[in-house]
């Protein structure tokens, strides 16, 4: 499938996984919005519903004022008032006369003028009481005993309302709003008081819509229904929240019903609770009108955003894109000399200017591949590249140090590691070793194992050459010294020897067109390698020549004379004990001997060139360390003689033979007929055994 198809279905695939995610989230957020817009228009209509009906009550409360305080209504003569305190339905008759009858006129008129007020009545402390129309029922009736009346009572001289009531002779529910009439000498002689009847409170709620089938629910003080003009159950529902809405916090207040959403405002002048309720359909459709018009602008806009985007990714990543791949291709075929056009400089831009860079890379790749393929390090391939003249075969005169390092007994080391272990411990000692090699300029012409060959003044020679070698030689030291700490005791520690000399080589290339090699060529390095096969671990071995070049600078110990393998004369080798300025080095302290006594036969074997002699020499293993051992023999053996030690030990479940131990020939001092000859072992196979050996003591038996 192509990149441009690719794109497409990507941008087809992620529009078809956000749009439901954009959709509901949009939903959600639109309908809360909407929800709470409606919240905030019908929170004002309740406030000015709020207002109406404060004003409306507040009006009646005016006018109950205003009655209290007429000329008529005042009138103390109220023993021709009419009195229901012995009232009986077949037998009562009104009789009113003159100042009554004004009186009833005069409530008669307000009751005409306010249509949603019930009744306007008076009542006096001699029990009569008048109204501005008749009772439907004459009863027995005492205005005394009736809440409007006791309600007058509690603050005389204020217009007071009363709960929700019912009436005597009706079914009507009234809330009264009265005020006692007190005189001069502030005694209450009545109350006079204006009845609004629930229905007449219901029906000037009535008139105020809110929505447009939405009605206005009243509770008073005491979470009484005030009005109530639905049969749904949703006033009830309310009346039974009211306490939840009375103690909330805010001015609005949501309650939940079956069949309508249901805004309740607590009133702070009436002490009331105002309650829209307004049908589930009408707020819902409301919503549901505006979520589907946000969502269908938004899916309108990601899919012409998607359009667009497909349409660019084709024109400024496929067409681009596709232009890069047929360079490639080429590329791929061989061809390296061309350029792609850089026309941007977005990341499609940089992308084509990197590929013309790394046309340029490879082409100089194809070169240092040819070259790396022929030199080892760095340093040698740098010189090669600065000048390809340096690739003839041939090479030139120089005097150099060379640098050999040897771990010793490494090879019965491996024999006893799996190769893993070996490769890993191999590479870990060698990485290490680079790393101080390059840090004092050497350059490492190979590795030969576990050995390493080191030239110094390879390049470019310096003065410090053989200065730079010597202290080289003892920071291995103290790094293979620091390395053997970290092992932990993970594996066996490890010796290294180092051989240093200073002579003249040819340096150059040696081998042939196809396949050659930069390195040094003669006897120098030979006698380097001589020197370093006479050490024994953790020792520095330097020749004449060396010295003579550092000898200010270094602390020198014993020195030897060696018979090497193509020298007439004997070669001095001379141990390095620390170098000066400005290196200020010293070789790591030897451990002191622990030596053990035992008296343990055993057959010692020169080696000759690295060939062991078959014939071996009796001895005697007198004193024994986890890494040296005295020897008693009748023959001397020179310093730094390489050797091999036999011996068996008897005594346990089944003999030991130790077959496999190495080591050089540290001194050797006449001793009676014989001489007595320290080792150092180079090679232990089994520290362990060896160790168990020292702390046993047992035995051993003569090898033939």
């Amino acid at each position: 499938m192509k990149l441009g198809m690719k794109l497409t279905l990507t941008v087809v695939a992620v529009t078809a996984v956000v749009l439901p995610a954009v959709a509901i989230y949009t939903a959600r957020v639109v309908r809360q919005d909407r929800l709470s817009t409606i919240e905030e228009s019908v929170a004002s209509q309740l406030r000015l519903v709020d207002v109406l009906v404060s004003d409306f009550l507040d009006q009646v409360s005016f006018d109950v004022e205003t009655l209290a305080r007429n000329e008529l209504v005042r009138e103390r003569d109220d023993g021709g008032f009419t009195s229901f305190l012995d009232a009986d339905e077949s037998t009562f008759e009104y009789r009113m006369g003159p100042a009554e009858q004004r009186i009833v006129d005069l409530f008669r008129t307000y009751r005409d003028t306010h249509p949603y007020v019930s009744s306007v009545y008076m009542g006096r402390e001699n029990g009569s009481f008048v109204r501005s129309h008749p009772r439907s029922r004459p009863t027995r009736y005492d205005p005394r005993t009736r809440p409007w009346y006791g309600r007058a009572l509690e603050d005389p001289g204020q217009v007071l309302r009363t709960a929700p009531y019912r009436a005597v002779t009706t079914d009507d529910i009234n809330i009264g709003t009265v005020r006692a009439l007190v005189d001069e000498a502030g005694q209450v002689f009545g109350v006079v008081g204006i009845d609004v009847t629930l229905r007449g409170l219901t029906e000037f709620i009535a008139g105020l819509h809110v929505g447009q089938r939405g009605y206005i629910v009243l509770l008073d003080e005491s979470h009484t229904l005030v009005t109530n003009r639905d049969d749904s159950g949703v006033a009830s529902h309310i009346a039974r929240s009211a306490g939840e809405v009375a103690t909330a916090s805010g001015d609005i207040r949501a309650l939940s019903t079956p069949s309508a959403y249901v805004y309740a405002h607590p009133s702070p002048e009436l002490g009331w609770i105002i309650c829209a309720a307004i049908p589930h359909e009408e707020i819902d459709s409301q919503v549901r009108r505006s979520v589907a018009g946000a969502i269908f602008w938004v899916i309108a806009t990601l899919v012409f955003l998607s359009l667009l985007t497909s349409v660019g990714v084709r024109q400024f990543i496929v067409r681009p894109t596709h232009q890069l791949q047929q360079s490639i291709e080429r590329v791929t075929a061989g061809d390296l000399h061309q350029q792609v056009p850089v026309r941007t400089s977005d990341e499609i831009g940089r992308l084509a200017a990197t590929f013309n860079s790394m046309l340029k890379g490879l082409r100089e790749r194809d070169f240092i591949r040819e070259t790396l393929g022929r030199y080892i390090t760095d340093e040698v391939a740098r010189r090669i590249l600065a000048d390809p003249k340096t690739l003839r075969l041939g090479g030139e005169d120089r005097v150099v140090t060379i640098l050999m390092s040897d771990l010793r007994g490494f090879t019965s080391l491996s024999e006893r590691l799996s190769s893993t272990q070996v490769v890993a411990l191999l590479n870990r000692y060698l990485s290490r070793m680079a790393d101080v090699i390059m840090a004092h300029e050497g350059i490492i012409i190979e590795f030969i194992g576990d050995g390493i060959l080191v030239v110094f003044g390879l390049i470019e020679p310096k003065e410090d050459d053989a200065l730079r070698a010597v202290a080289c030689a003892i920071a291995m030291q103290r790094a293979l010294d620091e390395f053997n700490r970290e092992q932990q005791g993970e594996l066996p520690v490890l010796q290294m020897g180092i051989g240093v000399n200073t002579g003249r080589v040819v340096v150059g290339n040696v081998g042939s067109e196809r396949r050659m090699k930069y390195g040094v060529v003669g006897d120098a390095v030979n006698v380097a390698a001589r020197i370093e096969s006479t050490t024994i671990g953790n020792q520095v071995l330097i020749s004449d020549a060396t010295l003579e070049q550092v000898q200010q600078r270094v602390t020198a110990g014993r020195t030897s004379r060696h018979r090497f393998k193509g020298k007439h004369e004997p070669v001095a080798v001379h141990e390095i004990l620390a170098v000066g300025p400005p290196f200020e080095l010293e070789m790591p302290a030897n451990k002191a001997r622990n030596w053990f006594p035992v008296e343990l036969p055993a057959m010692v074997h020169v080696i000759v060139d690295k060939q062991i002699e078959p014939a071996g020499l009796p001895s005697t293993i007198v004193q024994l360390d986890v890494d040296a051992a005295v020897v008693q023999l009748e023959a001397d053996l020179p310093s730094y003689t390489q050797v091999k030690l036999r011996f068996i030990v008897e005594g346990g479940e089944r003999p030991v033979v130790f077959d496999d131990l190495y080591g050089s020939v540290i001194r050797s001092e006449r001793q009676g007929e014989g001489w007595s000859v320290e080792l150092a072992l180079t090679s232990v196979p089994d520290p362990a055994a060896l160790d168990a050996l020292r702390a046993g003591g047992v035995a051993g038996e003569r090898l033939s």
